[in-house]
């Protein structure tokens, strides 16, 4: 027990990473009138910031390690300078703020009849409420039907790091992922949320983001050897560097990674048609890392496929040397992107230096299958000037 201005107050026990509500006017007067301490004399005593000292008699809330060093530097216990536990009691805890954003629905998903969601939505109160206000306040959900929805794919990737913020118990920097690296404010921002994760996953490995993948080997022969398409990928470099046919899974692709797959190449290759295509797995690679684009740890799941298309007229017209396609989206008659491609030997694609770096699982993966056995889509052209760079223009397809 302790006495607090004549009253008696029971001892409460805290866990380690409990918010609490400091007593503003209390931690003032203990550092006026009894330590005659400045707001900067009391943050070097209790080793944190001012900053910190001037929330603090704000009466926001505040880690309980931090307060308990506030405590000490003032010579008194935890309890006399924390509001009362009624009051605490209104403070959301990591498992029921994780548990909220369990609630909101990804940008990508459409929407199900799940009981189980239903459930937890009927279960937020009015404090969960307030979350989810705030995160509509703040542009990254809406209000779909009656659940909650992420608006974006950046929105996802912030969720799911903060997320994973609150279940590692706050040792998980979520940063801000609507600045780029487009400035040097934002180039020192990626740095410093990049390293935050660093530190993160070498005590917790674990991602905070999970994806999968389908990248496709496309096949054809130049002189009675194989060749194998990549497309130009401008992201690792500004010279651009050679990538797969492919991309991530998306939720209208109902889990099947071979409609991934097809998809992908009916958005990068620019045609509607894929019927006379058919795509088989070939194996998985799985590879933890950064992903360069948002900046969370991420775990990529691979899967690679072979694609049979020589039957298919808009595959044969890639049998160029170094084909490129126009791509366009409906409704915005400005938009115009060029995808360039280029073949490569086996050897070639084996030995490029950015797949080692970026996805070295996919490259171990490739090692053990053998080229020749793969389908070939036809016999690439000879490049002659003005047939090698010629570029396809399809009908336009949304993107």
């Amino acid at each position: 027990m302790e006495t607090q201005h004549g009253a008696t107050i029971p001892q409460r026990s805290v866990t380690t990473m409990e918010l609490l509500l400091p007593d503003a006017q209390r931690i003032r007067e203990l550092r006026e009138t009894r330590k005659h301490y400045s707001q900067a004399g009391l943050a070097e005593s209790a080793g944190c910031s001012e900053g910190t000292i001037l929330r603090v008699e704000k009466g926001l809330a505040t880690n309980q390690g931090t307060l308990e060093r506030i405590a000490r530097a003032l010579g008194v216990g935890l309890a006399e300078i924390t509001c009362a536990t009624s009051l605490t009691k209104r403070l959301l805890s990591n498992s029921q703020l994780v548990a909220i954003l369990d609630c909101i629905r990804p940008s990508e998903e459409q929407p199900v009849a799940s009981v189980k969601r239903r459930e937890s939505v009927a279960r937020i109160d009015d404090r969960g409420q307030g979350v989810l206000a705030l995160l509509i306040s703040l542009g990254l959900i809406k209000i779909e039907g009656q659940e909650p929805q992420s608006v974006s794919e950046l929105s996802d990737a912030f969720l799911a790091s903060l997320r994973a913020h609150f279940r590692d118990g706050g040792r998980h920097y979520f940063g801000q992922w609507s600045t780029g690296a487009t400035s040097p404010a934002g180039r020192k921002l990626a740095s410093l949320i990049r390293s935050c994760e660093e530190h993160r996953i070498e005590t917790l490995p674990l991602p905070a983001r999970q994806v999968r993948a389908a990248l496709g080997i496309i096949r054809a022969d130049h002189c009675s050897q194989p060749r194998f398409l990549m497309l130009k990928e401008p992201t690792w470099n500004s010279e651009g560097a050679w990538w797969f046919i492919g991309g991530l899974e998306k939720a209208r692709d109902g889990g099947d990674l071979a409609r991934t797959m097809l998809r992908e190449m009916r958005e990068e290759l620019a045609f509607e048609d894929g019927s006379a295509i058919k795509v088989q797995c070939l194996g998985q690679a799985t590879d933890g890392r950064f992903s360069g684009r948002l900046g969370v740890f991420t775990r990529y799941e691979y899967h690679v496929f072979q694609v049979e298309g020589q039957d298919c007229p808009a595959m044969r017209r890639l049998l160029l040397p170094r084909p490129a396609v126009e791509i366009y989206a409906p409704g915005n008659p400005s938009f115009m992107r060029v995808h360039a491609f280029q073949w490569f030997s086996w050897k070639e694609l084996l030995a490029m230096d950015h797949l080692a770096k970026h996805a070295q699982p996919v490259v171990d993966l490739l090692r053990k299958i053998d080229p020749l056995r793969l389908p070939s889509i036809g016999k690439l052209e000879q490049e002659v000037e003005g047939i090698g760079r010629r570029k396809l223009r399809p009908a336009r397809i949304h993107r």
